[in-house]
């Protein structure tokens, strides 16, 4: 687990994370595999870089609307407003 001022995750993954329910489990998870993998403590800052290297490479911006349209539609999230047609 990454230790910092909340006890569990640091803080900057705690606030990013805050928001929805299961993000900060599947990090711990996330964080947990890595560290066992490769034998060494893993922090979360360096899983969410990991993470954007990997959604850059394989072009996974669709598939991440995707999930966030669906999150919307299901009212488990609500941010931002319908970008008016330009």
């Amino acid at each position: 687990m990454v230790q910092g001022a909340t006890g569990g995750l640091s803080a900057s993954a705690a606030y990013t994370s805050s928001r929805l329910p299961v993000t900060p489990q599947a990090l711990e998870r996330l964080i947990a595999g890595v560290s066992e993998k490769t034998g060494r403590r893993t922090s979360a800052s360096t899983v969410i870089r990991a993470l954007l290297r990997c959604a850059e490479q394989w072009d996974l911006a669709a598939r991440v609307a995707g999930l966030i349209e669906a999150e919307l539609t299901t009212g488990e999230v609500v941010w931002g407003k319908v970008r008016a047609a330009w």
